[in-house]
């Protein structure tokens, strides 16, 4: 019964394989279409496992008052390994992990395992260096705000969108110290009209660059910095077709890496594991940089071309050391 839920339940990842194989269920808190967050995890996670020769599931439980319930059918239902998504799915995750022994758990992007004292042998938790992602987007910023405002429409204020926007701060310290950031939230990730709200205000405040951080709220974000010709910085790089004039850099997308991982046979119980930006995920950032400088026309794209690859080069030698701060980085609105 569980299976005839999942499978039309929410986008992404059909059933697949033998009935005798290992079997993974994805359970995503975000909207599994190409091009989002959650699509990712499909695309480069679910997919490999796939390849590997696992039976694949997913479903969508956009209701936080679900995941628990949801989990702990499927853990019964004797599912191998279980996927979940993003901080607002762990305590979810690790209530029904301690009671399901036999079953493993991928938290993606959620900080369990990080105290000693707190460990879940069955749990492997991950998180990404996207401290260094906010870097060189804060050095972007840096060098094209005239204002001295960024603005940042952010989902929700967790651990990992704080972790990039701290680390965007520490990147245009080292370019403009005196460049602030107002940062807001639209509390929901598939909210266009509140991401293009929060978007108005923060050009009324007078900021010229805006960080998109809002998954598919992101869309408004984008299409209210066009109508006012503002930069945008974030979200991911299929939407860069619809301003790429206006998007400078967007979010490499790796969260997929932690399942591939697992149904390859690297389980990490116990453990946590944080993926560092690779080579590829920054070569990702610099390219689009450099085409919105040559789409754009703008007088300062040489300018931030030549800075982020100065940051990035810095990154990669070991030179600059970005500190990874999950704190909130202001109250938002």
């Amino acid at each position: 019964m569980f299976l005839a839920a999942c499978s039309g339940a929410g986008g992404g990842g059909e059933e697949t394989a033998a009935a005798d194989a290992q079997r993974v269920l994805l359970v995503s808190n975000q909207p599994l279409d190409p091009g989002t967050s959650g699509g990712e995890i499909v695309a480069d996670g679910l997919d490999v496992c796939a390849e590997e020769g696992w039976e694949t599931q997913s479903i969508v439980v956009a209701d936080v008052n679900q995941y628990e319930s949801t989990l702990r059918t499927a853990a019964r239902d004797g599912y191998d390994l279980i996927a979940t998504t993003f901080p607002p799915m762990s305590d979810a995750t690790v209530a029904v992990a301690d009671e399901s022994a036999d079953t493993d758990f991928v938290a993606i992007y959620q900080f369990t395992n990080i105290e000693s004292d707190d460990v879940h042998p069955n749990i492997a938790s991950s998180s990404f260096s996207y401290e260094q992602t906010g870097y060189l987007w804060g050095v972007a910023a840096a060098t094209l705000s005239e204002s001295g405002l960024v603005g940042v429409v952010n989902g929700m204020a967790e651990p990992g969108s704080n972790t990039v926007i701290n680390g965007a701060i520490q990147g245009a310290a080292s370019v403009r110290p005196d460049l602030e950031f107002t940062v807001t939230y639209t509390n929901s990730y598939t909210d266009p009209a509140k991401g293009s709200e929060n978007a108005a205000a923060l050009l009324n405040e007078g900021a010229d660059v805006l960080f998109a951080m809002a998954d598919q709220s992101n869309i408004g974000v984008i299409d209210t910095a066009k109508d006012a010709s503002t930069i945008v910085i974030g979200d991911t790089a299929q939407r860069i077709e619809s301003y790429p004039e206006g998007i400078v850099a967007t979010q490499p997308l790796t969260f997929g890496e932690p399942l591939a991982d697992a149904c390859r046979g690297d389980f990490a119980g116990g453990e946590h594991t944080v993926y560092e930006l690779s080579t590829k995920g920054a070569q990702q950032i610099l390219d689009e940089v450099a085409a919105w400088a040559e789409a754009s026309g703008s007088p300062k794209g040489a300018d931030v071309v030549e800075a982020v690859n100065a940051a990035w080069a810095a990154i990669e030698s070991g030179d600059v050391v970005v500190e990874a701060d999950p704190a909130e980085p202001g109250t938002g609105n």
